[in-house]
């Protein structure tokens, strides 16, 4: 899985990606004419000190799109963005299914 630097998440920010809206997650995607696929993950939280619940989201969605990414199609520039309203993290399946609809939704899988 190759990830997006922050030097690519400016530029990907500035060419206005199309917009994805899921029950939990936010999918941003841009085309590119590279012959893979780039991810990156964003989670935010309102609340202090929620390291934790912010690294296990962060791993999770990870492994969730490393799972399927054999599925996704190539040249697409993909970022995952939640936002935790609580201090616990989202369960593995209910981020398995969200990110399946979003990639389904924008036509990646």
């Amino acid at each position: 899985m190759r990830k997006l630097s922050k030097k690519d998440l400016k530029e990907f920010f500035g060419k206005r990606p199309r917009v994805f809206h899921g029950n939990l997650l936010l999918l941003r995607v841009c085309p590119q004419n590279l012959g893979f696929s780039r991810t990156a993950f964003i989670i935010s939280s309102s609340v202090k000190r929620n390291a934790p619940a912010r690294n296990l989201t962060r791993r999770r969605i990870s492994e969730v799109v490393r799972l399927i990414l054999p599925e996704i199609k190539k040249g697409l520039d993909l970022v995952f963005s939640h936002k935790l309203e609580n201090k616990k993290a989202p369960s593995f399946k209910v981020l398995k299914d969200d990110i399946l609809k979003l990639l389904s939704l924008c036509g990646a899988l």
